[in-house]
């Protein structure tokens, strides 16, 4: 089989994605410099306020290079085109960049053979349909918490990974992340003592309540 600098970088570049809370990939200067034809092509869906850090991230990595950006809602939509392109072209010294399309259909994305992987930050029922086609279509995956909302979709997602040799990575990184890992084993070999009480808090969200009935925005879908 063969294998190139560019290959090498996509097989590595979600492979550890979640161990520092962002996405971590190889550097540039360990296997040479960065042609354009060797960064690894990035499409981005869903740009909500997740996927800001994820955009923002990729962004500013030489051997990355995000071509394009999805979301059913046309502000947020233009608003990350044009958020992409303004930081390629601050990169570049230039005055303006065209070169990140934005899509309304994540089909759209999967279609193109210049994408290499996908960060997929979608409300959740959407994580393991639009996940499986892009593993079908020869696209790793890098997909917010949480995979799936059932055992069954988690079962498909896995075995199309094993079965087109894509790599898949949840975003649950507080597994990972070395504090996080560390206060496990202080409390694991009693170094605090007996623990007898935890606080934990779900979520930023406001209470249950009915709204009113509002049209739907011009531009979403």
């Amino acid at each position: 089989m063969k294998s190139n600098r560019r290959d090498f970088l996509k097989r590595t570049a979600l492979s550890g994605l979640a161990l520092a809370g962002l996405p971590t990939l190889v550097p540039a200067t360990v296997l040479g410099q960065n042609a354009p034809n060797n960064r690894i092509g990035m499409g981005l869906i869903g740009m909500g306020l997740i996927m800001g850090g994820h955009r923002n991230h990729f962004c500013g990595r030489p051997d990355t290079q995000v071509l394009a950006v999805c979301d059913v809602d046309a502000r947020k939509r233009d608003a990350a085109k044009r958020d992409v392109e303004n930081a390629y072209a601050r990169r570049q010294g230039a005055g303006s960049y065209a070169g990140c399309e934005a899509y309304h259909e994540f089909e759209d994305i999967m279609a193109r053979s210049d994408i290499d992987a996908v960060v997929v930050c979608t409300p959740d029922h959407w994580h393991s349909p639009i996940s499986v086609m892009a593993m079908r279509h020869g696209k790793d995956v890098y997909v917010q918490k949480p995979m799936t909302l059932t055992l069954r979709e988690g079962r498909i997602m896995s075995d199309t990974s094993r079965q087109h040799g894509a790599i898949l990575q949840v975003g649950s990184q507080q597994r990972s992340e070395r504090a996080f890992r560390k206060a496990c084993e202080i409390v694991r070999n009693g170094w605090i003592g007996r623990v007898h009480t935890i606080y934990t808090s779900l979520g930023r969200f406001a209470p249950p309540r009915t709204l009113p009935e509002q049209p739907i925005p011009e531009g979403f879908d």
